[in-house]
C-alpha cells in the first residue's frame, strides 16, 4: 500500500500513473520529500550552515522553520547527524483558521479530512504532540484531545475499532502546529526532539542547551576546524556543553545514534526502508569509531575548559564519559580555577605555541540565569581585558564568542566587527556576541612620552618641569610596570596643580589660590597649565579631566557619593547622617520600601556615571574623573596594596574603611581565604563590588563579604579573627562616635585597640592615614609591636621627605 507523503507528492504519483502506466514505482534513492525542519528561534542560520556541510540544499521558510526537498536518505542523515534541528516533519494536512473562533474544533474538522488508515494501522500506536502560538487562546491539552478523536473516529468508522495511545514511545508519532493564520499537521520523522543527546547526567545551575551549543560552533566555523582553529578554550565551562558538542564534532560523531534502535518516529512510516536505514546507522559508527581513535591518540586541537566551581569541572568528567569520550579525557585540560586566574591557566599551553589560532566560546552566568546583573558587564569588560593582555604579543588574536542577556552587556567586548546572532537557551532570550579579538596597544601616556622642544609663552618654566619630571619617572614607571602615577605635584608657587596620569587619561587637581591672588590672574595660570599639559603628552580635551579642591567649612567640607566632591577625607560620611540615625525606626514595610527605592536610585545613578578602566599590578579597577573629587583609586597607596596582596595568600583578610574595595581586590588576588570589606557607604561597597566582577573574583560566593556599617559599630559587634586588617580611615569624618565626629589624630587609639581584639595571633595590622602631622601614640608602642613602613609604601612619584600619607605595620607583642 502507497502512503501519501502530502498533498503534492500524492498528486505527483497520481499524474505519474496517468501519463505512463499504472503501478510504477519511484525508486527509493530518487523520491523526494517535502519536509519541515524545526529549530530554536534564532538557530535556522547555523541549521542552514549544518545542512549544507550535509551537501543538502534548503530554504528559510519561517522563524524556526526551515524547508527542505530531501530523499530518504537525506531525511535519515538529517535524523542521525543534525546537532542544531529540533524536529525533522512530513506534513500530512494543513489549512486556515480564524483565531477568533473555537481553534480546538477547528484541529478536530482538519484531521477528519485525513484518512488515517492509509498511514497506520490499528496494530500500531500513536500520540499527538502539539506547539501553539502564544497569540492563540486555546488549552494545549484540549487541542490534542480534539485531534486524537478526529484520529479514532476514523478508524472507528472503517473498522469499529481505535488504535491505542502510547505517550512516551508510540509507532506513529503526530505533531501538529497552530498559529494565528494556519494550523498543521505533521508525521514527526524525529520521534523527540534531537537537541536530547543523552549524555547530560550531571547538571550545574541553568545549563547551556546543547543544539544552541552545537548552533553557535557553527555560526563561528569550528565544524571547518582543520582550516580555522588550532585549540577551544572555554573559561567558565559549567557541566561542560560548549566542550562536548565541539569534541562530538571533532570526533565525527552522528549524535541521533544513542536513539537510532527505538526513538526516531518513521520505523513504521509506510516509507521507511530499513536496509538503507541500517546502512547510514552502520556508517554513522564507523565514522565515530574512527574519529574517536583518531582523537585518543592525541590528534585533536588543545580542549581547555575552567570553572571556579569545583562541582561544574566534576559534571564535565561525568558528561564526558556519558558522551562516549572518555578515552580522550586525559588529552584535555580540565581545571577548576576562577576567571582571575585565566592567565595563569594560559600561561603553559602559549609557551608551548598550543594556541596560535584559539577560538574563546562560554556562557557567562547572565544576570537572569545566575548573577546580580550589576555585575555582568563588568565580567564581561573584564575578560575582556584580560584576554587582551593575555595575547597582546601574539601573531594571531583569538575568535571570542559570549552569550549574554542582554546585548549592551556584550558591548564592552574588545571584538573588531562584531556580529550578533539572537537566541535563545530554553527559555530565555539571549544574544550571541562574537568576532576576532581587538590587539591591546601596548603603549600608555607614560611610554609613549618623548621629550620634545615646546615652547609655551609665560608658561615656559611649568613645561619645563613637567618634562623633567615626566621623562624621569617614565623610566622608574617601565621598571615596576607603572601606569598610575603622579608627575606633578605643586613643584612651583605659580601652578599649584597636582597632575596624575591613569593609563590614557590625566587627572588635574588645582588647589584654590589664596585670596591674596586675584582670581583673573589664578585662571590664567591654571589654563596655561592645561596648555601645557596637552602639549607635553600630546593629548586633547576628552582626555584631562580637572578638579578645584577647596577647604570648606561645616558639613559642606565633606562630598556625598550622590553628587560630585567627594574628597578621600569623607569617604566615611557618605551617608546622609539622618537616613543613618532613623535606620531601625517606625513602620519596617515602609523602611524597606525607602531603602530599596534609596538603593535604585543609586544603581540608576551609577548607569550614567562615566567610568573608565585602569591598570595596576595585574589587577583592574573602575575609576571615575567626573562625579568625585577622588577617583576611586587612591595611587599613593599603591605599594601599601602591593604589600596586602603579598600576605593574603590563604589568610582571612579585613578592609576597614574599605571605599571602593581596590585593597580587597588585591587580596582576593593574592590567594586570600576570604575578603571582608566595610564601609559606611552602600554606594561605594556597590562600586567595590564591580571592581571584584571587572577581575574575575565572584561576588555571589561567601568567601567575599561587604558590609555596610560604621566601622566602630561592626568591630565592637563582631568577634570573627583576621589574619590581614587594612586600616585607611578618613582625616576628618562626620560620624556618630565621639561626640559625633571622627578625628584620626584624637580617636585613632581606640580604633587599633578594637581592630586589635579582631586580629589572630601572629596577624598584622596595616594602618595608614593621609593627616600630615599625624603621631601614632606613644601607649601603643608600648602595648604593640609597631613599625613605621611609611617608606616602603611611598612610591617613587612622591615626595618621601614630605610624605602624603604615614603607615605603620602593627602585630601582636609575643
Amino acid at each position: 500500500m502507497s502512503t501519501p507523503t502530502s498533498e503534492n507528492t500524492h498528486q505527483n504519483q497520481q499524474s505519474i500513473s496517468q501519463t505512463d502506466t499504472a503501478n510504477v514505482l519511484i525508486p527509493t534513492s530518487d523520491k523526494r520529500y517535502d519536509i519541515i525542519i524545526t529549530c530554536a528561534d534564532g538557530l535556522e542560520a547555523p541549521l542552514q550552515t549544518e545542512l549544507g556541510s550535509m551537501d543538502i540544499g534548503c530554504e528559510f521558510k519561517s522563524t524556526g522553520r526551515i524547508a527542505v526537498s530531501a530523499s530518504l536518505e537525506q531525511i535519515y542523515k538529517i535524523c542521525l547527524w543534525s546537532r542544531v534541528a529540533s524536529r525533522v516533519l512530513l506534513p500530512i494536512k494543513k489549512r486556515n483558521i480564524n483565531a477568533e473562533y473555537d481553534v480546538a474544533e477547528q484541529l478536530n474538522s482538519l484531521a477528519k479530512t485525513v484518512d488515517w488508515t492509509q498511514w497506520f494501522g490499528l496494530q500500531n500506536t500513536f500520540a499527538i504532540r502539539m506547539s501553539v502560538d502564544k497569540r492563540v487562546q486555546v488549552s494545549q491539552q484540549f487541542a490534542m484531545l480534539r485531534i486524537k478523536d478526529a484520529i479514532a473516529d476514523t478508524f472507528s468508522e472503517k473498522h469499529d475499532a481505535r488504535p491505542d495511545v502510547d505517550s512516551n514511545n508510540p509507532d506513529f508519532p503526530i505533531y501538529a502546529t497552530v498559529n494565528d493564520k494556519h494550523a498543521e499537521i505533521f508525521l514527526d520523522l524525529s520521534g523527540t526532539s534531537l537537541h536530547r543527546r543523552g549524555y547530560r547526567v550531571a547538571m550545574t545551575d541553568a545549563p547551556l542547551k546543547e543544539n544552541l551549543a552545537a548552533g553557535l560552533l557553527y555560526t563561528v566555523g569550528w565544524h571547518k576546524t582543520k582550516n580555522s582553529y588550532s585549540a577551544l578554550i572555554d573559561p567558565m565551562c559549567g557541566s561542560g556543553t560548549f566542550i562536548i558538542e565541539a569534541l562530538l564534532m571533532q570526533c565525527d560523531y552522528a549524535v541521533g545514534i544513542d536513539k537510532a534502535e527505538s526513538q526516531f518516529g518513521f520505523y513504521n512510516w509506510q516509507e521507511h526502508d530499513s536496509e538503507l536505514w541500517q546502512q547510514c546507522v552502520a556508517d554513522a559508527q564507523e565514522r565515530f569509531h574512527n574519529g574517536l581513535e583518531q582523537a585518543a591518540s592525541g590528534k585533536l586541537p588543545t580542549i581547555l575548559g575552567f570553572d571556579a566551581d569545583a562541582g561544574a569541572i566534576k559534571a564535565t568528567h561525568k558528561n564526558l564519559t556519558a558522551a562516549g569520550l572518555i578515552e580522550i579525557i586525559p588529552h584535555l585540560t580540565l581545571e577548576q580555577r576562577p576567571l582571575s586566574e585565566l592567565n595563569i591557566a594560559l600561561a603553559k599551553p602559549l609557551l608551548d605555541r598550543k594556541l596560535k589560532r584559539p577560538l574563546i566560546i562560554t556562557n557567562p552566568p547572565y544576570g537572569e540565569r545566575l548573577g546580580d546583573v550589576d555585575f555582568i558587564k563588568p565580567l564581561y569588560q573584564g575578560l575582556g581585558l584580560t584576554l587582551q593582555q593575555i595575547f597582546a604579543k601574539q601573531k594571531y588574536q583569538p575568535m571570542i564568542g559570549l552569550l549574554a542577556a542582554h546585548v549592551e552587556q556584550a558591548d564592552v567586548l574588545p571584538i573588531d566587527n562584531p556580529q550578533t546572532l539572537r537566541c535563545h537557551n530554553g527559555a530565555i532570550t539571549v544574544y550571541f556576541r562574537h568576532g576576532q579579538l581587538i590587539r591591546k596597544e601596548g603603549e600608555n601616556l607614560i611610554t609613549r612620552f618623548e621629550k620634545t622642544e615646546i615652547k609655551v609663552d609665560e608658561a615656559q618654566d611649568f613645561v619645563n618641569r613637567l618634562q623633567k619630571n615626566v621623562n624621569h619617572l617614565k623610566k622608574l614607571a617601565a621598571k615596576e610596570d607603572v601606569t598610575n602615577l603622579r608627575v606633578y605635584d605643586a613643584d612651583l608657587p605659580d601652578y599649584k596643580v597636582a597632575i596624575d596620569v591613569y593609563g590614557d587619561y590625566i587627572h588635574v587637581q588645582e588647589w584654590a589660590p589664596p585670596k591674596t591672588i586675584p582670581p583673573e590672574t589664578a585662571r590664567k595660570r591654571f589654563n596655561l597649565a592645561l596648555m601645557g599639559i596637552r602639549e607635553v603628552f600630546g593629548i586633547n580635551r576628552e582626555q584631562i579631566y580637572i578638579k578645584t579642591r577647596a577647604r570648606q567649612v561645616g558639613n559642606t567640607q565633606y562630598g556625598n557619593p550622590e553628587g560630585s566632591g567627594q574628597t578621600k577625607e569623607s569617604k566615611e560620611t557618605s551617608e546622609p547622617k539622618k537616613d543613618n540615625r532613623n535606620r531601625y525606626k517606625g513602620n519596617k514595610f515602609q523602611q524597606a520600601r525607602e531603602e530599596a527605592k534609596r538603593l535604585e536610585a543609586q544603581r540608576l545613578a551609577q548607569k550614567k556615571r562615566k567610568l573608565h578602566v585602569v591598570q595596576e599590578d595585574g589587577a583592574y579597577f573602575y575609576v571615575n574623573f567626573t562625579d568625585y573629587l577622588d577617583t576611586g583609586l587612591f595611587i599613593d597607596h599603591r605599594n601599601m596594596r602591593s604589600m596586602i596582596r603579598s600576605a593574603s595568600r590563604g589568610a582571612d583578610v579585613l578592609n576597614l574603611f574599605a571605599y571602593t574595595c581596590t585593597a580587597s581586590v588585591h587580596a582576593a588576588l593574592g590567594g586570600a581565604k576570604s575578603v571582608t570589606s566595610v564601609d559606611l557607604s552602600q554606594n561605594y561597597l556597590e562600586w567595590g563590588k564591580q571592581n571584584f566582577a571587572l577581575n574575575g573574583i565572584d561576588v555571589t560566593t561567601s568567601r567575599y563579604q561587604f558590609i555596610a556599617s560604621d566601622i566602630f559599630d561592626w568591630i565592637k559587634d563582631n568577634s570573627d579573627q583576621f589574619d590581614v586588617i587594612f586600616i585607611d580611615p578618613p582625616t576628618f569624618s562626620n560620624s556618630k562616635k565621639f561626640q559625633g565626629t571622627f578625628d584620626v589624630q584624637r580617636d585613632h587609639v581606640a580604633l587599633i585597640n578594637r581592630a586589635m581584639n579582631r586580629l589572630a595571633n601572629g596577624g598584622v595590622i596595616y594602618f595608614s592615614n593621609n593627616f600630615t602631622k599625624f603621631e601614632l601614640d606613644e601607649d601603643l608602642y608600648e602595648r604593640y609591636d609597631v613599625t613605621e613602613i611609611t617608606e616602603q609604601t611611598i612610591g617613587f612619584d612622591f615626595n618621601t621627605k614630605k610624605p602624603i600619607h604615614q603607615s605603620f605595620e602593627i602585630r601582636h607583642k609575643l
